[in-house]
């Protein structure tokens, strides 16, 4: 169809405004007995504002887009005009006390109440505590090759709120496309609910205890530290499927679930070569997954009754042929990020798709899906390389990711050969074929099964740069000038067949009701764009 020209233009504008206010005491209160104490209040208000319109149909091209009310879209009731506001306000009254005692003993405690616009009516205020206690030990051994040993314990609650603002309002918005109704002799536009109201949505919050040790050691040659973490996320900020009526929308931001966790965090650094003119030091960073638990119970609507259960299965892969499909196996006490589908066992001489009888009843249905794959990583390290030669500096990074899987959807999707009339199928769909026949599988819509969870582990280049920092002259109106080369994103060594093989550690799918749970990780959807490689040349000019 022929537009004769179209245009759009859009207008964005965001505005943060903060008041602070804090009162901080320091001294000596006792012999050997320091104290140091803030106390404060703070405000934010944020405000995000646009416009936007978009017409065609001109009679000519000289306007360019400097005069949109030439475009005869809007006059034929095409053109399209959007604006939208939003805010909200998050406030805080905090404090903190330190203890120093013989500079060898630390103890710190400290306290915020916040509040925030985005929550319910009932619950828009939270009370966040933290406490910790350190200890010098290389003061007290006093032993040669120990530079610093410090031991140190902390336990704290943060809180976590949604990222939009009105979700525990009863919202309307106006049909899309937009559609009318005649009343009174008149067209009127109509209005759709698509938000309930929740007065009881509340934060999230998070308690975590940690325990470990800085250290450095044969004159700071060698330093780093150790941390052991154990963490419960309460009250869990998630959207939910609920039963219309008595609701007047399906789908309702509420607290439901419990999350624990634990793991382990190493970092190690060391001074390989440190001369005056090349210098070489290594960063190695490591964490360890030891649990990721599901604590139910989780209440759910089956109809319209609220049920507790300890074992469901949520999310949904969508359509077009993966309508109501679920994703994810819930269990009290078991890891979340269990993902379940079928089990591929190949195509047969016909080009059917052969799926296991997981429970030996005959036929092939729901309950013959079982555990496919695991959705979160096990472990995570880095590692950091840094050479200095004179004026040269060469920073090389590597990052590597071990132990999840992913859900790849292109292939659950676009697999079948047959789909070749509608979509462009990935390479792997040429495999859909039997092993001894080699004919090709007959499914016109996809299916999802064990053959589409794929071991996503990798090593990846993060980054690479190059530098180079000039000489000045004391005359110089310059303090330092440094060129650049940096690289991003250069390469993944990964078996993964998808555009990306990081985690997903949330749902990105926006429309199917588990838009950014973290009970639904491990899913790769379909807009997915691969990971940018980049390469960047710069100049830093300090005066």
């Amino acid at each position: 169809m022929v537009r004769n020209g179209l245009v759009s233009r859009k207008a964005e504008d965001s505005a943060s405004r903060l008041f602070e206010s804090t009162l901080h005491f320091s001294g000596e209160i006792a012999s050997n007995l320091n104290i140091s104490a803030l106390g404060g209040y703070s405000c934010q208000d944020f405000t995000n504002e646009g416009f936007s319109a978009e017409g065609g149909d001109f009679l000519t091209d000289d306007f360019s887009f400097n005069n949109l009310s030439a475009a005869l879209d809007f006059k034929n009731g095409k053109g399209t005009i959007t604006s939208f506001k939003n805010s909200n306000r998050l406030s805080a009254f905090f404090g903190r006390i330190n203890l120093n005692i013989k500079n060898i003993w630390f103890v710190t405690a400290s306290a915020s109440y916040e509040g925030s616009s985005r929550f319910g009516a009932n619950n828009k205020w939270g009370l966040f505590p933290a406490a910790g206690a350190g200890m010098d030990v290389a003061k007290v051994l006093n032993i040669k090759f120990i530079n610093n040993l410090k031991l140190r314990l902390n336990y704290g609650i943060t809180g976590n709120q949604p990222g939009e603002s009105y979700l525990s309002l009863l919202r309307l918005s106006s049909l899309s496309p937009q559609w009318y109704s005649w009343y009174d002799g008149n067209f009127y536009p109509e209005y759709s609910v698509v938000n309930n109201a929740n007065p009881d949505l509340k934060w999230e919050k998070k308690g975590e205890f940690d325990a470990g040790f800085d250290f450095s050691i044969f004159k700071n040659k060698l330093s780093g530290s150790f941390d052991f973490y154990t963490s419960k996320t309460k009250d869990l900020l998630q959207q939910y499927f609920v039963p219309v009526p008595p609701n007047l929308y399906n789908l309702e931001w509420m607290n439901n679930g419990e999350i624990r966790s634990s793991g382990l965090e190493l970092t190690l650094n060391y001074k390989v070569i440190n001369k005056t003119d090349f210098s070489y030091r290594i960063t190695l960073t490591h964490s360890r997954n030891f649990r990721n638990t599901l604590v139910l119970p989780l209440y759910l609507y089956y109809g319209t009754s609220l049920v507790t259960y300890n074992t469901e299965v949520i999310g949904d892969i969508g359509s077009p042929g993966h309508g109501g499909e679920p994703l994810i196996l819930l269990e009290e006490g078991k890891p979340i990020g269990q993902l379940i589908g079928y089990v591929f066992n190949g195509i047969d001489q016909n080009g059917r798709i052969i799926l296991a009888d997981i429970n030996h009843d005959g036929s092939i249905n729901g309950l013959d899906r079982t555990i496919i794959g695991h959705g979160l990583p096990k472990s995570m390290m880095g590692f950091d390389n840094v050479f200095n030669y004179k004026n040269w500096d060469l920073n090389i990074f590597f990052r590597g990711v071990f132990g999840h899987d992913l859900l790849n959807s292109y292939r659950s999707f676009y697999e079948g050969p047959n789909y070749i009339e509608y979509y462009n199928l990935p390479e792997t769909a040429t495999n859909m074929r039997n092993n001894t026949t080699g004919e090709l599988a007959t499914i016109t819509s996809g299916i999802l099964t064990s053959k589409d969870v794929e071991n996503a582990s990798f090593i990846s280049l993060d980054n690479i740069t190059l530098g180079y920092s000039f000489r000045l002259p004391v005359s110089s109106q310059f303090s330092s000038i440094r060129i650049f080369l940096g690289g991003n994103n250069l390469f993944y060594l990964t078996g993964y067949k998808g555009p990306d093989p990081n985690p997903r550690y949330v749902d990105s799918e926006p429309d199917l009701g588990t838009y950014n749970s973290p009970l639904v990780p491990g899913v790769d959807r379909r807009n997915t764009w691969p990971r940018t490689r980049s390469v960047t040349f710069g100049v830093n000019v300090v005066l």
